[in-house]
């Protein structure tokens, strides 16, 4: 039960919507048959080769700054960049993970809708059984 909801107060959201966000996750990992098969060997494969290119990224980035490329990861883009290969890293997490790490960022997700759909209600005044 939410924490709101056991003092009493009615929420404009699910009190469970983080735990409703992930059984949706779940069972799109379960029917889609990502977690095995010959897809779930390609998506790791590829996860693979994303992680080690990002990680190559990050490592001639201090080795050789002087190319053109890193010098825009640094300089111009520089947190655009180094923010484009993070977001690399964990896609290719996703892709080798996709349970563990699904389940964690769409839990992530619902805690912020909750919040979000928690200060509509109070602003409004939208009350929802």
């Amino acid at each position: 039960m939410h924490t709101l909801a056991a003092r009493g107060m009615t929420l404009a959201a699910s009190s469970d919507i983080k735990t409703n966000m992930k059984l949706g996750y779940d069972q799109f990992i379960e029917k889609s048959g990502i977690e095995g098969g010959t897809i779930g060997t390609l998506l790791k494969v590829i996860g693979g080769l994303i992680i080690i290119i990002c990680v190559g990224v990050l490592i001639l980035r201090k080795w050789n700054p002087q190319t053109q490329m890193f010098q825009g990861i640094q300089q111009g883009i520089g947190a655009m960049g180094v923010f484009v290969v993070i977001c690399g890293l964990v896609v290719g997490l996703l892709l080798i993970a996709p349970q563990t790490i699904g389940d964690f960022l769409v839990q992530i997700a619902g805690v912020f809708v909750q919040f979000f759909m928690d200060i509509l209600s109070k602003v409004f005044g939208v009350t929802m059984g």
